[in-house]
C-alpha cells in the first residue's frame, strides 16, 4: 500500500536551529574551497532573504524531519586544472563538506553523492533522522544561464544540466513582490513541489524558478500596458546632450536616483532589459503617488506608468506633476 505524502510549509521558527548549523559548516566548505584557489558562493533554496518558502515533506499525516536545500554556485574559472574533471571536483567538494562538518563539532553523516546533490544526515543516539541537508553544486556557463552538475548513474558520467529561465530571476521577483503577489507565489511553489515529489529531475530550485516564471507570466497578461518596444524607442529618440540636461533637472526634482542614465552593456540591450534599467533608476513610489505621477491598479502597474510620464517629460517637456 502506497504511502500519501506531500510537502507543507513550516515556520522560519522551526527551521532556524538547522538552517544556521548547516550554513556553518557550508561557509566553512567556502574557506576550504578558497584556500585551493576555488571561488564559490551558497544560498539556501526557499529561505534566502525574505522568501519564507522552507518546506518539510508529510508522510501519512506525520511531519519528516526538515531537509535544508543549498545551491554551491562554483566560479569555474577559478577551477584548478587538476579539478577540470566533473567527477573530481564533485569529491572535492564532498570531501571538503565532510572536513568541514567535523571542524564545526558536528556529527553529520558523510555526504552522499546522488544524482544531483551531496546530501548530509545527522541523526540522534537512536539512529532517528533529526534532519538534513542537500547541497546541489552549480555554476554560469557562457550565456550566464545557471547549470546543475547532474550524475547519470546508468553510465557514471557528470554533466552541467542548464536550469532555464534563470536569467533576470531576480528582476522578475522583486516585480512580484513590488506587486504584492508573494502569497500567489508561495501557492504556486508548493504546487509544483507536491507536483514533482517523485521527480529527482525537479529539485527545490527548479520548483522556485518555474513559480517566478508563471507567476510573472500572469502578470504580465494582467498589466498588458507593458509596452518595452513603445519605451525602447523612445528613449532611443532621446538625443544625448538633450537626455543629459533633462536627466540632471528630474535628478535635481528628485525624481530619480542617479544624475546620468547609462545603457546597460551591449550584449544586454535588448528592449526588456533596457526598460528595465531605466525603471530601476526611479525612487520610492510612494514619493511618485504623492505627486500623482504612475498612476495604477497595483504598484507593478503604478511603476511602469512612472517611467512613462518621466520618459514624457524627457522628450516634450511635459510635466504632469500635481
Amino acid at each position: 500500500m502506497s504511502k500519501e505524502k506531500h510537502y507543507e510549509f513550516i515556520s522560519r521558527k522551526d527551521c532556524q536551529n538547522p538552517l544556521q548549523r548547516t550554513c556553518n559548516i557550508i561557509q566553512l566548505t567556502i574557506k576550504n574551497l578558497k584556500a585551493k584557489g576555488i571561488k564559490s558562493n551558497y544560498y539556501v533554496i526557499g529561505s534566502a532573504g525574505d522568501r519564507n518558502l522552507v518546506t518539510c515533506l508529510v508522510i501519512d499525516g506525520k511531519k519528516q524531519p526538515i531537509d535544508i536545500d543549498i545551491n554551491l554556485e562554483v566560479d569555474l574559472h577559478t577551477v584548478p586544472t587538476k579539478y577540470k574533471q566533473l567527477g573530481l571536483l564533485k569529491e572535492l567538494i564532498r570531501s571538503e563538506i565532510n572536513k568541514a562538518i567535523k571542524e564545526c563539532g558536528e556529527k553529520f553523516s558523510d555526504g552522499q553523492n546522488s544524482s544531483s546533490v551531496i546530501t548530509s544526515i545527522l541523526y540522534d543516539n537512536k539512529k532517528n533522522i533529526l534532519f538534513s541537508f542537500d547541497v546541489g553544486i552549480v555554476s554560469r556557463n557562457k550565456k550566464n544561464e545557471l547549470q546543475r552538475l547532474v550524475l547519470t548513474k546508468k553510465n557514471n558520467s557528470y554533466t552541467w544540466n542548464v536550469v532555464f529561465g534563470t536569467l533576470n530571476l531576480g528582476e522578475k521577483t522583486k516585480l512580484i513582490k513590488s506587486n504584492e503577489d508573494w502569497q500567489k507565489l508561495r501557492s504556486v511553489y508548493l504546487k509544483f513541489k507536491n507536483k514533482y515529489i517523485n521527480d529527482e529531475n525537479h529539485p527545490s530550485y527548479v520548483c522556485y524558478k518555474m513559480a517566478v516564471e508563471a507567476v510573472y507570466n500572469q502578470l504580465l497578461q494582467e498589466c498588458d500596458e507593458l509596452d518595452y518596444e513603445g519605451m525602447f524607442e523612445a528613449i532611443g529618440d532621446v538625443e544625448l546632450s538633450r537626455s543629459f540636461e533633462q536627466l540632471n533637472i528630474l535628478y535635481q526634482k528628485g525624481f530619480i536616483t542617479k544624475p546620468f542614465y547609462r545603457f546597460p552593456e551591449e550584449e544586454q540591450t535588448d528592449s526588456e532589459s533596457v526598460c528595465w534599467y531605466f525603471i530601476d533608476t526611479l525612487k520610492d513610489w510612494d514619493d511618485y503617488k504623492r505627486r500623482g505621477i504612475g498612476r495604477g491598479n497595483n504598484d507593478a502597474e503604478a511603476k511602469i506608468r512612472a517611467a512613462y510620464d518621466i520618459l514624457r517629460f524627457m522628450l516634450y517637456d511635459d510635466d504632469e506633476e500635481e
